[in-house]
């Protein structure tokens, strides 16, 4: 993404991870972004490369081959209308949320905590606004991943219906050095259904990755 054309908040956060990383002093550090967090991580890496020395994008938002428009559950949040009912309505707002929550499982169990989290999080001031400009942008076709050298994992469910699998394909195939993974029957929330899987594709990464650099 040329930052001409980056919204304030995608200035703002990957900024702020650089932040975070010079203040724990940290260099060649593996960044997990997951969602709207990957955009975020690969920004920030192209900022920054001697911070960051490799990447995991979990459920990446990004552009796809296939997709022309966002997600349908995407698109609902990010209309007119639904901005509208979310906050003049609160009954309407928890139903939306509700929905968001189905959507994101895919149709799957849900621990009970979410719910209520999501509401929490929705009920901070700004919350709204930027969740908005994130679904927006959602599908940013100029991330500039194809300019990092660095090692990226992509792991991606084949069942996720807010940032479908052809993101993570998409990512995969313009990154110079990249991998996709495919967590199968996983929703956009495999950092919640599937962890154990997650942390072990991601140990075996970060292992390989060293093994590759060190002489």
């Amino acid at each position: 993404m040329r930052a001409s054309m980056a919204p304030s908040h995608l200035k703002a956060m990957p900024h702020d991870l650089l932040g975070l990383l010079e203040s724990e002093n940290l260099r060649d550090a593996t960044v997990v972004g997951w969602s709207y967090g990957g955009p975020i991580s690969i920004i920030a890496a192209r900022k920054d490369a001697s911070r960051i020395g490799r990447l995991v994008l979990i459920g990446s938002a990004g552009p796809s081959d296939d997709l022309q428009e966002p997600p349908a559950a995407m698109a609902l949040l990010s209309s007119g209308p639904v901005r509208w009912y979310l906050a003049a309505v609160p009954a309407m707002g928890r139903g939306l949320q509700s929905g968001l929550r189905v959507a994101a499982f895919s149709g799957g169990q849900q621990p009970e905590w979410w719910l209520p989290n999501l509401a929490a999080n929705f009920a901070k001031p700004n919350m709204r606004a930027t969740y908005y400009a994130e679904g927006e942008r959602f599908m940013e076709n100029e991330l500039g991943i194809e300019e990092l050298d660095l090692a990226i994992l992509v792991l991606h469910g084949d069942d996720d219906n807010l940032a479908p699998l052809a993101m993570g394909d998409w990512l995969a195939r313009h990154g110079r050095n990249s991998k996709l993974q495919v967590v199968e029957g996983g929703s956009h929330m495999i950092p919640i259904t599937h962890a154990s899987e997650l942390a072990d594709s991601i140990q075996a990464f970060i292992a390989g990755s060293l093994a590759m650099d060190t002489p």
